[in-house]
């Protein structure tokens, strides 16, 4: 087993030159796009034979009040 440290997802689009908040139409995009990395990222570990569990470690909450999901891997060689 390969220990992974825990990862936060954050977006990458970008914002509103006007603006510091993303629209909801950002938001959706930017979840979708992370899911989407999530899964590749899934599938390739599988094409190399290995076994990922997710899982949700702790709640956190940013400086603006958003609570963030943390997310463990762990990481299984498959013989």
């Amino acid at each position: 087993m390969m220990n992974v440290p825990p990862t936060t997802l954050t977006h990458d689009s970008p914002k509103n030159e006007d603006s510091q908040t993303m629209n909801d139409e950002q938001v959706v995009k930017s979840v979708r796009d992370a899911v989407a990395r999530l899964n590749e990222a899934l599938a390739e570990a599988a094409r190399a034979g290995l076994s990922v569990t997710l899982r949700t470690t702790s709640h956190q909450t940013t400086t603006a009040g958003v609570e963030q999901v943390v997310v463990d891997a762990r990481i299984y060689k498959l013989l």
